[in-house]
Protein backbone atom coordinates (compact mmCIF):
# COMPACT_ATOMS: atom_id res chain seq x y z
CA UNK A 1 0.00 0.00 0.00
CA UNK A 2 2.78 2.41 0.85
CA UNK A 3 4.41 1.87 -2.56
CA UNK A 4 1.22 2.64 -4.45
CA UNK A 5 0.80 5.87 -2.46
CA UNK A 6 4.33 6.86 -3.41
CA UNK A 7 3.59 6.14 -7.07
CA UNK A 8 0.35 8.14 -7.22
CA UNK A 9 2.00 11.51 -8.08
CA UNK A 10 3.86 9.84 -10.96
CA UNK A 11 0.73 8.04 -12.15
CA UNK A 12 -1.24 11.29 -12.04
CA UNK A 13 1.45 12.99 -14.10
CA UNK A 14 1.41 10.15 -16.64
CA UNK A 15 -2.40 10.42 -16.93
CA UNK A 16 -2.11 14.20 -17.54
CA UNK A 17 0.58 13.61 -20.17
CA UNK A 18 -1.60 10.99 -21.87
CA UNK A 19 -4.51 13.45 -22.05
CA UNK A 20 -2.20 16.11 -23.47
CA UNK A 21 -0.79 13.70 -26.06
CA UNK A 22 -4.29 12.58 -27.13
CA UNK A 23 -5.40 16.21 -27.50
CA UNK A 24 -2.30 17.11 -29.52
CA UNK A 25 -2.75 14.04 -31.73
CA UNK A 26 -6.36 15.06 -32.46
CA UNK A 27 -5.16 18.56 -33.39
CA UNK A 28 -2.47 17.15 -35.69
CA UNK A 29 -5.00 14.85 -37.36
CA UNK A 30 -7.40 17.76 -37.89
CA UNK A 31 -4.60 19.87 -39.40
CA UNK A 32 -3.57 16.97 -41.66
CA UNK A 33 -7.17 16.51 -42.81
CA UNK A 34 -7.49 20.23 -43.55
CA UNK A 35 -4.26 20.28 -45.56
CA UNK A 36 -5.28 17.15 -47.47
CA UNK A 37 -8.66 18.69 -48.32
CA UNK A 38 -6.99 21.89 -49.57
CA UNK A 39 -4.42 20.03 -51.67
CA UNK A 40 -6.98 17.65 -53.18
CA UNK A 41 -9.31 20.48 -54.16
CA UNK A 42 -6.80 22.91 -55.61
CA UNK A 43 -6.62 23.42 -59.37
CA UNK A 44 -2.84 23.17 -59.54
CA UNK A 45 -1.16 19.79 -59.54
CA UNK A 46 1.17 19.07 -56.66
CA UNK A 47 3.61 16.20 -56.29
CA UNK A 48 5.58 15.90 -53.05
CA UNK A 49 8.87 14.02 -53.29
CA UNK A 50 11.43 12.79 -50.82
CA UNK A 51 15.20 13.21 -51.21
CA UNK A 52 15.40 10.16 -53.51
CA UNK A 53 12.71 11.67 -55.78
CA UNK A 54 10.18 9.06 -54.72
CA UNK A 55 6.59 10.25 -54.65
CA UNK A 56 5.33 10.87 -51.13
CA UNK A 57 1.99 12.36 -52.13
CA UNK A 58 0.10 13.38 -55.27
CA UNK A 59 -3.01 15.52 -55.32
CA UNK A 60 -5.94 14.87 -57.65
CA UNK A 61 -4.97 17.56 -60.16
CA UNK A 62 -1.49 16.10 -60.56
CA UNK A 63 -2.94 12.60 -60.92
CA UNK A 64 -5.20 13.88 -63.67
CA UNK A 65 -2.30 15.61 -65.43
CA UNK A 66 0.14 12.70 -65.15
CA UNK A 67 -2.65 10.17 -65.82
CA UNK A 68 -0.65 7.08 -64.86
CA UNK A 69 -1.99 3.68 -65.86
CA UNK A 70 -2.44 2.76 -62.20
CA UNK A 71 -4.46 5.45 -60.43
CA UNK A 72 -4.35 3.85 -56.99
CA UNK A 73 -3.66 6.90 -54.81
CA UNK A 74 -2.55 4.72 -51.89
CA UNK A 75 0.41 3.42 -53.89
CA UNK A 76 1.55 6.95 -54.65
CA UNK A 77 1.08 8.03 -51.05
CA UNK A 78 3.21 5.05 -49.99
CA UNK A 79 6.06 6.33 -52.18
CA UNK A 80 6.25 3.25 -54.37
CA UNK A 81 6.54 5.16 -57.62
CA UNK A 82 9.37 7.22 -59.02
CA UNK A 83 8.08 10.55 -60.35
CA UNK A 84 10.56 10.40 -63.24
CA UNK A 85 8.71 7.35 -64.58
CA UNK A 86 5.40 9.19 -64.38
CA UNK A 87 6.82 12.18 -66.25
CA UNK A 88 8.39 9.94 -68.91
CA UNK A 89 5.02 8.20 -69.39
CA UNK A 90 3.36 11.58 -69.80
CA UNK A 91 5.98 12.72 -72.33
CA UNK A 92 5.67 9.46 -74.27
CA UNK A 93 1.90 9.90 -74.60
CA UNK A 94 2.40 13.45 -75.86
CA UNK A 95 4.70 12.18 -78.62
CA UNK A 96 2.07 9.74 -79.92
Amino acid sequence: MKNSANLEPFLAKIRRQNRTIRRQLREIQEDRDTITMILDNMQEGMVILNGEKKVLSVNRSAMHFLHPADRDQRLYDAGRFDVRLLIRRRQSRQLL
